[in-house]
């Protein structure tokens, strides 16, 4: 009978170990081999003949793990198909050992057998698609390239592994898996939503060429969106930390999800639909600060990141405290002067709800305190769709008090509120937010 729970991460974590073997049972054999036989034809022979058997036999080792994980879901009992022969592998070696450095040449090996072995487990995923079984998705591990975090960004929309690149590494020790479902059963380790958010991060950078014929077609390739004042290098290091962090989390998050599921709250649904209306929200706010004179600040970070989103999610549900979903996409407006801002301010809250949006809450720091972090605060929602987005009018001297403070205040996130390390740091941050005035009339503001 099939279970209906796959944990994608054992079978990764398995696949890994049988790929790092194959290299190392190589490498040992080859060492022994070496040693033992003076060069020659003949040992170059042996050498060929030594890395063919070892990739097969560890390449089977992993179709069969493979298909004894998916027969799991499926409650099947296909066995993998043992191959004989590894044509491309051995086209591999033979390119490798004619055209690689002499000292490049076992680094190369050990990339090529074991993508050769990844290869083997998702070649074994055939037999579902070839009985009709389930659909297919691309899973990203490690030092992904972009272009790995698109197609995994697809989710399960493949109907064989073929098409879900099992036979394609696209780049150096990809080590990507196949990840095939049947409906109505759960498979951990691989979340398409989650793929889906992290997909977003990345933008088509494709080139044109011009082929053989003389026309010219976009070659896609896909890199990490850069935020303002960030270099490339700068957004590939933080999209693939964030993704770490991510794919770590994910056990402890769908926990969560589920927890508030009980509860009534779909967490997905929330951020998805608030994170779905964000065209639609930004157009309407630069309207409104070209209307009345205000400058948007910090759009590079308008809708909330995905490990953001998931230690929100985790924290709430671990406090026990309600999950709103309304920061998943938010804004800040600046005054075009500081002198301004009572006026610009009460002029943008009226225009947003002019344009038909609905204030569900409000708050004004300045007409409750002179000292500390000051702003105002509001969610307003969309009645046609039922999205909402935060919006924070602030002067520009308290926004830079914030920006210099951050850093302060990620250390200080983490930590149990109240605790004397938290109150350091809140004085330490309220030092710098107590050098900033209120501005005349910002206390009047109102919804």
């Amino acid at each position: 009978m099939a279970n209906d729970v796959v944990n994608v991460d054992n079978y990764e974590r398995k696949l890994n170990v049988l790929a790092t073997r194959s290299y190392n049972a190589y490498k040992q054999a080859y060492s022994q081999v070496v040693k033992t036989h003076a060069p020659s034809v003949e040992r170059d022979e042996e050498l060929r003949n030594l890395f063919k058997q070892t990739s097969i036999d560890f390449g089977n080792a992993a179709a069969s793990l493979a298909v004894m994980t998916w027969n799991t879901v499926y409650g099947t009992d296909h066995q993998a198909k043992v191959h004989t022969d590894a044509f491309r592998i051995m086209l591999d070696y033979d390119e490798i050992m004619s055209n690689s450095a002499t000292n490049r040449q076992l680094t190369d090996l050990r990339t090529a057998m074991m993508r050769y072995v990844r290869a083997s487990a998702g070649n074994a995923t055939m037999i579902y698609s070839e009985h009709g079984n389930g659909t297919f998705a691309r899973k990203t591990r490690g030092k992904t390239c972009a272009f790995c975090i698109m197609l995994a960004g697809r989710g399960y929309v493949y109907r064989s592994s073929r098409a879900a690149g099992r036979m394609n590494a696209y780049h150096k020790r990809c080590d990507c898996v196949i990840v095939s479902r049947k409906d109505g059963y759960k498979i951990n380790g691989y979340d398409p939503d989650i793929a889906k958010e992290l997909a977003r991060n990345v933008i088509d950078v494709g080139a044109m060429r011009t082929l053989p014929d003389g026309t010219e077609r976009k070659v896609p390739w896909f890199q990490y969106k850069k935020k303002q004042g960030q270099t490339q290098a700068e957004a590939d290091a933080i999209a693939k930390v964030e993704q770490a962090e991510v794919y770590a989390k994910l056990p402890t998050y769908k926990s969560a999800v589920d927890n508030f599921m009980k509860k009534g709250t779909d967490v997905r649904k929330i951020r998805n639909t608030n994170v779905d209306y964000e065209p639609k929200a930004t157009g309407v706010l630069k309207g409104v600060a070209k209307d009345t004179n205000m400058l948007p600040d910090g759009l590079d970070f308008r809708v909330k990141g995905v490990a953001s989103h998931m230690r929100k999610v985790i924290g709430r549900d671990k406090d026990n405290k309600a999950y709103t979903g309304t920061d998943e996409l938010r804004y800040t407006l600046l005054p075009s002067n500081d002198n301004n801002f009572a006026t610009e301010a009460q002029n943008a809250i009226d225009s947003f709800k002019s344009a038909g949006y609905k204030i569900i809450d409000f708050q004004n720091r300045y007409a409750e305190q002179t000292t500390g972090y000051r702003d105002v605060s509001l969610v307003l929602k969309d009645p046609k769709t039922g999205a909402e987005f935060e919006l924070q009018l602030n002067t520009k001297s308290m926004a830079d008090a914030k920006t210099e403070m951050h850093p302060t205040y990620e250390e200080q996130r983490v930590l149990e509120r109240g605790t004397p390390e938290w109150m350091r740091l809140e004085n330490k941050m309220n030092i710098v937010y107590n050098e900033v005035v209120n501005e005349k009339g910002a206390e009047n503001i109102h919804a």
